[in-house]
């Protein structure tokens, strides 16, 4: 699960009130963020092996290859993973490497009718925005992404 706090305010001088701005995240943002993935990842090419316990398929130019998702991000790289943007694009700012060469997910390739958001909850949500009410104070919104998965790829 990946977890991105974005945190809008309105900064107002003296003794005027702060307006109320709202922000809400839109599917490209929702792509950015998954673009915007750190880390180094090493790539094996899968030829004949068995892919090992938790590794993860990716395609390069019709070539498999596995990695091990870990740490924050494990969650989101492996749904991306089994998606369209699983077919890895070259990338000098690449979080995945094989011979030297950094790739990245191809976000582009996913289609925005494969994501849809709604209100989350504090136990139940993949991001969150402050907001400000009428006063300025902030109050946390909770998000849940929903993935379509017909739309993502034509594997189980």
């Amino acid at each position: 699960m990946f977890v991105r706090t974005i945190a809008l305010l309105s900064a107002v001088f003296y003794t005027t009130s702060a307006v109320a701005l709202t922000l809400k995240p839109t599917l490209d943002t929702l792509k950015t963020e998954a673009g915007s993935l750190s880390g180094n990842y090493a790539l094996t090419e899968l030829g004949e092996n068995t892919l090992p316990e938790g590794a993860k398929e990716v395609t390069i130019n019709g070539v498999v290859y596995y990695f091990t998702p870990s740490g924050d991000n494990a969650n989101l790289l492996s749904i991306l993973a089994g998606t369209s943007a699983g077919s890895l694009i070259a990338d000098t700012n690449g979080i995945f490497e094989y011979n030297g060469t950094k790739y990245s997910f191809n976000t582009n390739a996913i289609p925005n009718s494969s994501f849809s958001y709604g209100t989350g909850s504090e136990t139940d949500y993949n991001f969150t925005t402050q907001e400000a009410d009428a006063d300025g104070n902030l109050t946390t919104k909770y998000y849940k992404i929903d993935i379509n998965k017909d739309k993502l790829s034509t594997s189980s």
